[in-house]
Order: C-alpha cells, then sequence, then structure tokens
C-alpha cells in the first residue's frame, strides 16, 4: 500500500503545486510523505521526515497528548482538530517554536487510516496582529493620558487664578515669597499638562517657525 501512495502521480502533483506544508501520516503518526513546503517550514530535509513520528513536529506540551487524541478520535470519532483546523504550534529543526494553522482530514486507503495534515504558516500574521495591538495600547494610553492632563490643568488653572488675585490684592513681605514659589511652581504645572496633551494628540511639543527659503533667483541684483 506504501509503495502504491509513493507512486502515485496525483498525490505527487497535489504535494509539489501546495503552498502550504503538507504531511501524509498513518494512525501511529509515522510520516510517509512530505511536500517542499513542509520541509521548508520545519527546516528538515525530506529524509530526515519520512518514516520519523509527527511528534517530531510539534512542541513537548503538544506532542506528549498526539497519540492519546488520535487514538480518542479513531475509537469514538470526536473532533478536536481534524475537519476542523486550528491554530497550534510547530516546532522548527533548530527549536524555535512558530504559530501555524493545522487542518488534517483523514481517509481509509486498502484497509488502513491515513491523515493528511496541511500546515499554513502564520508568523508573519502573528506579528502584525502583535503591531496592531500595540498600536491601540499606545492609542488608549495616549486618550486617558489626555485626559488625566486636561482635568489636572483644570486644576492647576484655579490654582494660577487664586494665586494671582493674592499677588494682585497685595501681601506682606513674608508672604510673597510663598506667592510667588507657588504661582511658578503652578505655572511650570501647566506647561507639562500641555506638553502631555499634546503629547496624547501626537503634536509638536515645540514648533519651529521655519526659514524662508532663498532660491538663487532671490539671491541676484534686481536689474535697474
Amino acid at each position: 500500500m506504501i509503495g502504491a501512495l509513493r507512486d502515485s502521480a496525483l498525490l505527487d502533483s497535489i504535494l509539489a503545486a501546495a503552498v502550504d506544508g503538507m504531511i501524509v501520516s498513518d494512525k501511529d503518526g509515522t510520516i510517509l510523505r512530505s511536500n517542499d513546503a513542509a520541509t521548508k517550514l520545519f527546516q528538515h530535509e525530506l529524509a530526515e521526515l519520512v518514516g520519523q513520528n509527527v511528534r517530531i513536529l510539534m512542541p513537548t506540551n503538544m506532542a506528549d497528548h498526539h497519540n492519546g487524541y488520535i487514538a480518542h478520535h479513531i475509537e469514538t470519532g470526536q473532533r478536536r482538530i481534524i475537519g476542523i483546523g486550528r491554530d497550534v504550534e510547530g516546532l522548527r529543526k533548530d527549536g524555535t517554536v512558530f504559530p501555524l494553522h493545522l487542518s488534517v482530514g483523514n481517509a481509509e486507503v486498502d484497509g488502513q487510516r491515513l491523515f493528511v495534515a496541511i500546515m499554513h504558516d502564520l508568523t508573519n500574521r502573528k506579528v502584525t496582529e502583535d503591531a496592531l495591538a500595540r498600536s491601540q495600547r499606545l492609542d488608549a494610553t495616549g486618550q486617558m493620558t489626555g485626559g488625566i492632563a486636561h482635568d489636572f490643568n483644570n486644576l492647576l488653572t484655579v490654582i494660577i487664578g487664586n494665586l494671582e488675585l493674592l499677588e494682585i490684592r497685595g501681601a506682606d513681605d513674608r508672604q510673597m515669597p510663598l506667592i510667588k514659589d507657588a504661582l511658578d511652581s503652578a505655572k511650570l504645572g501647566a506647561d507639562l499638562t500641555t506638553r502631555l496633551m499634546i503629547f496624547a494628540r501626537k503634536g509638536n511639543l515645540k514648533p519651529v517657525e521655519s526659514e524662508p527659503i532663498t532660491t538663487e533667483t532671490d539671491q541676484r541684483p534686481s536689474s535697474v
């Protein structure tokens, strides 16, 4: 049966055409066939895969339960990945673990149950999702920062106004230095909260007026 499977031109064509990794294994998990995409995905040579158990392509936590999952499926027909598909993790030859989507189908050939696994690398998608999540967290932090800074700035505005009123009404020589120090500190706090609000809006903290661009024509003396 294995010899017939190996010589199947149709299966060879399917394996060669697939851009995702494909592996054919028996009920015990022994790898019978693998396409080039799978060898590249897991960084194994073809000869290193065929005849090995599919557990070599799984992290320990998944490999330890694989045989039990397959035996349970054969006995009960209950599906966890087979015919459904699931995001799992794969193990490369160099020991790195990476995310992949695994779809598994099964059939009987000459009375023997075979499993076909199709594996799609999710590394790039996970990187994009993580970058998006970080961006969303930064946006949320900016919004929260802006809200807090705005409220704090309102409080400082009241404090500064009251201190300025005390300064205008005139205080004795002992009180004036205290009022001035408090006013300077409050104004510094107001400047800091303004900067926080600008940061939250992703604005320019120190806008500078650019110098006008002088062209070669502008430098020529005007004709009389």
